[in-house]
């Protein structure tokens, strides 16, 4: 498929459940209303705007809440990046500004856009703060295997993990209560990404028999699955990998869920139906991350050792444009200062974007 990371397909679901694919035709670009929408034109220049150095560690996470790069890296440390609004970055006291200065390293880390970080380490303890740095709970082990993924809701009242352990071991910790219930029953084998819609609807993807699948859990009840699909369903594709990675839009009807060579699109409340459009690409999709008001999404994804960002159109899946960046392991999206933070495993974090 040499080429396809830059042409999307456009694929429809057919009975009986096959799916068609066509490419493309390339549609109007939306109106940028943030600076990072900017980017998607292939003639505007992506800058490296400023870099910095996280010193004592590999970076292994980075996530944001408002203006606010969070950073874990490889010695459990946990970090705050202060992007003013012109996108320069404030350092204190020199590497950034520690919710925690050590500890068991972690992969899995969260923030939601009111100020509360969660990580759970590799040994299952779950730890949370305020990015005033007060405690948000009490530290406690959810899991047995090593974390591989952490959500948080929007009022931060529940926190969702999964292990690298065989179907996951899905945990889904009521804060306020100081309970938990887990592990879940799923279908999913492995599962690679959770998210919370607003209103509290979970999605969570993975594989089934190495097939991306996609899972929707009930706010109220989340040991009930209300939405499930694979690409594996009788008369289906068979196309293989994982979903390493999902965005839900702000209105919270749909998800986009990225991993090996596959972004699809699906309507959350239809979800046993499947994609509602499809883009096969080259590349492994490690991130997703929406920009609704511009009709974009933003992906992290690689071919071997090198990395790639991508803007994508929302509506049908179309590649705006590609471009290589250093091999980067973690990428956040700060829209209003128009900054595309990218994680270096060698501990470098760098500021991209197109704007002066």
């Amino acid at each position: 498929m040499a080429g396809m990371n830059r042409l999307a397909l456009c694929c429809t679901i057919v009975a009986p459940l096959a799916i068609a694919c066509t490419e493309a035709a390339p549609s109007t670009p939306p109106v940028p209303s943030s600076p990072l929408a900017r980017c998607a034109d292939p003639a505007a220049a992506v800058t490296t705007r400023w870099q910095v150095d996280n010193q004592h560690a590999p970076i292994t996470a980075i996530t944001r809440t408002g203006r606010t790069i969070v950073v874990t890296s490889g010695d459990g440390a946990v970090k705050l990046w202060n992007l003013s609004p012109a996108g320069s970055t404030l350092v204190e006291p020199g590497y950034g500004e520690p919710l925690r200065t050590s500890g068991t390293m972690t992969r899995a880390l969260t923030a939601n856009d009111r100020g509360a970080v969660a990580v759970v380490d590799a040994t299952g303890v779950a730890a949370g703060w305020q990015a005033t740095g007060a405690p948000l709970f009490v530290e406690r082990p959810l899991v047995t295997g090593a974390a591989v993924t952490v959500a948080l809701d929007d009022d931060a009242g529940r926190l969702a993990t999964a292990s690298d352990a065989f179907a996951g071991e899905l945990t889904v910790a009521d804060l306020g209560a100081g309970t938990h219930a887990g592990p879940l029953p799923t279908d999913l084998w492995n599962i690679a990404a959770t998210v919370f819609a607003p209103g509290g609807d979970l999605v969570t993807v993975g594989h089934w028999y190495s097939c991306p699948a996609i899972e929707l859990r009930d706010h109220a009840d989340p040991t009930v699955v209300t939405g499930y699909w694979h690409t594996c369903q009788p008369g289906g594709d068979m196309a293989q990998g994982w979903f390493r990675s999902a965005a839900i839009d702000a209105a919270g009807t749909t998800a986009l869920a990225g991993g090996d060579q596959l972004l699809a699109a699906f309507d959350l409340s239809a979800i046993d139906d499947g994609p509602t459009a499809t883009a096969i690409t080259e590349l492994v999709i490690d991130r997703v991350i929406r920009l609704d008001g511009d009709g974009l999404a933003i992906t992290l994804g690689h071919r071997g050792d090198a990395s790639e960002l991508t803007w994508w159109s929302t509506t049908d899946l179309t590649v705006r444009r590609t471009i290589a960046i250093p091999s980067a392991v973690a990428l956040a999206v700060e829209p209003t200062t128009g900054v595309a933070v990218v994680a270096s495993a060698d501990g470098t974090l760098r500021g991209m974007s197109c704007g002066e």
